[in-house]
């Protein structure tokens, strides 16, 4: 989710057992939860997204091809302004 770095929050059973990674943590020190570590450096690729998938899968969560949508974070960062 976009959101600002105060607003983040983890459930509260995982705190200490994630690792963040990716540019948002560059703001670690505004980001108010527990984190086993963090890597601002570190970028997440497309085939970490199986180990997500397979254990979606395993809880009955697949959908057809056909049913599944995109999810665009930047939808509107890019959209003109009207005049």
């Amino acid at each position: 989710a976009v959101m600002a770095p105060e607003l983040a929050t983890l459930p509260v059973d995982a705190s200490g057992q994630w690792f963040g990674s990716g540019t948002g943590w560059g703001y670690a020190e505004r980001i108010p939860v527990s984190l086993a570590g963090h890597d601002a450096s570190m970028l997440p690729h497309a085939q970490d997204l199986l180990t997500l998938a397979t254990f979606a899968w395993h809880r009955g969560e697949a959908l057809p091809a056909d049913d599944a949508q995109p999810v665009y974070l930047r939808d509107k960062v890019a959209t003109p302004k009207a005049r």
